[in-house]
C-alpha cells in the first residue's frame, strides 16, 4: 500500500483506474478520492454515493432537464383611485431568465391569485407549497421547441414587493422598528448618526 501510494503521489496525471483500484491485501480494494490536500480514503458507501448518478438524472430517465428560475411579485392593488377601498391582495409570477426588456412586458407577467378577503400570508402558503414542489421534484411537460417531454425545475429566485409587504411577509415591524431585523444589530439611530 505504501509503495502504491508513493507511486500515485509521484504521477503527474492520476487516472480513474488508479483511484479506484489501489489494492492492499488481495481481493480488498481501497477506494480513494482526490482532494486539494491529497487523497482521502472512502468506504464502500461513500464510494457508491461518489460514483452514483444525480437523483434528478435518475428521475429524468434520459430526458432533458430545464431550469426556469421564477420571480414572484406581491402587492395590494385596487380598482379605485385609493387603496383604502376595495383592496385586493395580488400575486404575480414571471420568469427570471428573460431579458429585462421582455420580463416587464404584460404577456410575460402571469397572474397567480388575488383576493379581497384573504391576507397575503394565507394566499402565500399554498403558493409556497407549489413552488417548493416545483423546485425539488419538478414536473414533466411537453417542450414545443424540442418536440419532446422535458423535466422542468423552477426554483424561486426572489420575491419582489414594496417595504410594507416585505415587512408583512417577514414579520418585521416595518418602518417603525428600531432594528431592521431580529438578527441585524444595525439600528436607525446608528444610521442617523453616521
Amino acid at each position: 500500500m505504501a509503495l502504491d501510494s508513493a507511486i500515485l503521489h509521484e504521477k503527474a496525471v492520476v487516472t480513474l483506474a488508479d483511484i479506484i483500484c489501489l489494492a492492499t491485501p488481495p481481493r480488498q480494494i481501497v477506494r480513494m478520492a482526490s482532494t486539494d490536500s491529497g487523497f482521502v480514503r472512502m468506504d464502500l458507501e461513500e464510494t457508491a454515493a461518489y460514483f452514483s448518478q444525480h437523483p434528478l438524472k435518475v428521475k429524468a430517465a434520459g430526458k432533458r432537464i430545464l431550469m426556469l428560475p421564477l420571480i414572484l411579485f406581491s402587492d395590494d392593488t385596487s380598482g379605485n383611485k385609493s387603496k383604502k377601498w376595495h383592496k385586493f391582495e395580488s400575486w404575480y409570477l414571471s420568469l427570471a431568465g428573460l431579458p429585462r426588456s421582455h420580463n416587464t412586458r404584460r404577456d410575460n407577467i402571469h397572474f397567480v391569485c388575488c383576493s379581497d378577503k384573504v391576507s397575503p400570508i394565507d394566499l402565500g402558503g399554498p403558493i409556497a407549497q407549489e413552488l417548493t414542489m416545483l423546485e425539488t421534484e419538478g414536473t414533466f411537460v411537453f417542450d414545443a421547441l424540442y418536440q419532446e417531454m422535458v423535466l422542468v425545475l423552477a426554483p424561486l429566485l426572489c420575491i419582489v414587493c414594496d417595504n410594507p409587504r416585505a415587512s408583512e411577509l417577514l414579520n418585521h415591524l416595518g418602518s417603525a422598528a428600531i432594528k431592521f431585523c431580529r438578527i441585524c444589530m444595525v439600528s436607525t439611530v446608528y444610521l442617523c448618526v453616521h
